[in-house]
């Protein structure tokens, strides 16, 4: 009797020691990650991210039951261990920011450090003679408290999250300012095609800074109508920030800017790309808003190709894990050696034809929506030319890996960069041509650099960042209300005014420094 009583309470203890906390600790990470930067996260990632964190949590699960051939110590090992490899860039950061010696923040002592701290504990699992149920029932309880405490920020955000706090100027300062009750006929309507080619300087900054002549270019759009401001200049250094405040007609507030992190700045920015004074304006005005650009990370049903800030991402989890770091922090040193030259030769050239195909994908989009009948429409595309990397050559070739790998141990040339700059002038003359062609007559076409060119700029003029490309198309080709250094924030209230009579008053045109230190990207 007194034994089958024994046995009763060794089958009660094993029924306790129940790991609920093994479970919800990729669960927790996933959902703090998605509090932090709420609203952004689309659910496909989160499930993918979930998927491989509990895949690797698993996995060390069975390396644990492989050591020890007992489960109640190998799910500690797999916890810990997990905990070490989910958490560490959030234990680095914090270990960093207590040690002032810069060894003992480095590589070189965190990582053998690690090495040591996980054997150790590996060994004092093995020599244990502990059941650990009060551990275990620990963990359960903190890790049940941690959930629901995310839950909890989870359903806050949810009730006090407006789709305008998402964005990076919700004051839409034009939209509450233009008087549309006077109302525009269709007909009078211009179609609006909106071409930015990324890092397109304008042909003065060419000249002054490079000694390349660009003329070619000017001659072509001056040929076809179009007004050029020689001495524009953009309002902003970074894509977001210039393409969000040129939609929206403003500047951007600096408190905006500054607030939360670095990512969440982007992500912000990149859905006022879409949401913003210049289209709600069109859409109460019966357009059609498309939007053939890579920048926007979210709910953007028009474009299925790559996404430019798409890795900001994985910066939110990836690059917060161990693997994710080592691969951010060091896997790039090694791309020197002859195995990994291959390697990285392999991704080159898939990262050029993934470029490339974007570009051909963003300018046949352009081409479908042209039309001489339809309804009044807004198109906006996005081409990263002649941004970097420099992967092709004047006529769109890829430029072989071995060119390309020596520009970049040696700092890129700039006869790299002018060769992208001439395929970036044949995709603008390509697009300009069929527009004209395939388009009704009472259209009007930007043709802008978001911004200038940004690598030779430290060593030469500082602002040759800033100096961009700037041409408008107007179909009466009276260009009375322009000037020669126009800057973006008012391309579009210029347009409005004399298309649709808003009577907005111009901005003054500034270049703006935005400079974001480390603690702006982690804090």
């Amino acid at each position: 009797m007194n034994q089958a009583k024994q046995n009763g309470f060794k089958m009660q203890r094993k029924k306790i020691l129940i790991p609920y906390f093994i479970f919800l600790l990729p669960v927790f990470f996933i959902i703090n990650g998605y509090n932090d930067y709420f609203g952004f996260m689309p659910v496909k990632f989160i499930v993918w991210n979930l998927m491989w964190l509990s895949g690797m949590v698993f996995f060390v699960y069975f390396i644990g039951r492989l050591l020890f051939r007992e489960n109640v110590k190998s799910i500690l090992f797999s916890f810990f261990v997990s905990v070490f490899l989910i958490f560490f860039g959030s234990f680095f950061d914090t270990w960093k920011s207590f040690v002032s010696i810069h060894f003992f923040s480095s590589y070189y002592f965190v990582l053998p450090s690690s090495v040591f701290l996980i054997w150790l504990f590996l060994y004092f699992l093995k020599r244990s003679k502990n059941n650990f149920q009060r551990l275990f029932s620990f963990l359960n309880l903190l890790f049940f408290v941690l959930f629901f405490f995310e839950i909890s920020r989870s359903l806050i955000n949810t009730i006090n999250t407006e789709p305008d706090n998402l964005l990076i100027d919700s004051r839409f300062n034009v939209l509450k300012s233009v008087n549309q009750s006077n109302t525009v006929p269709d007909t009078a309507k211009p179609d609006i095609f909106l071409l930015v080619f990324d890092g397109m300087p304008s042909t003065r900054a060419l000249n002054e800074d490079l000694h390349f002549s660009n003329t070619n270019l000017d001659t072509f759009l001056l040929q076809n109508g179009f007004y050029v401001a020689t001495e524009a200049k953009s309002n902003y250094d970074l894509t977001v920030l210039s393409v969000s405040s040129m939609l929206n007609m403003d500047y951007v507030s600096e408190k905006e800017i500054k607030k939360g992190t670095g990512i969440e700045m982007y992500f912000r920015a990149t859905s006022s790309v879409l949401d913003n004074s210049l289209t709600r304006i069109l859409k109460n005005e019966k357009y059609a808003i498309r939007q053939f650009q890579p920048l926007s990370i979210f709910n953007n049903k028009d474009w299925q190709g790559n996404l430019v800030f798409g890795n900001m991402l994985d910066m939110n989890y990836f690059y917060k894990t161990f693997p994710g770091r080592l691969y951010r922090d060091i896997a790039w040193n090694y791309m020197r050696m002859k195995l990994f030259k291959k390697i990285a030769g392999y991704t080159y050239m898939k990262q050029a034809r993934e470029k490339r195909d974007d570009i051909e994908l963003s300018a046949q989009l352009v081409k479908s929506v042209c039309s001489k009948n339809d309804s009044s429409k807004f198109v906006y595309a996005h081409f990263m030319l002649p941004h970097i990397p420099f992967v092709f050559n004047q006529d769109g070739g890829i430029r072989p890996f071995i060119s390309y790998d020596s520009e970049s141990s040696g700092k890129r040339t700039e006869s790299a960069f002018v060769d992208q700059l001439k395929f970036a002038n044949q995709k603008i003359t390509e697009l300009v041509k069929y527009i004209k062609a395939n388009n009704k007559e009472n259209t009007i076409i930007i043709v802008q650099g978001d911004h200038g060119y940004k690598d030779f700029h430290q060593s030469k003029n500082a602002e040759f960042v800033f100096q961009n490309l700037n041409a408008i198309y107007f179909p009466d080709k009276n260009y009375e209300c322009l000037y020669k250094n126009l800057s973006p924030v008012n391309s579009f209230r210029i347009i409005l005014n004399k298309y649709f009579g808003a009577q907005l008053n111009l901005l003054k045109d500034s270049s703006v420094v935005i400079e974001f230190s480390k603690n702006d990207w982690e804090k």
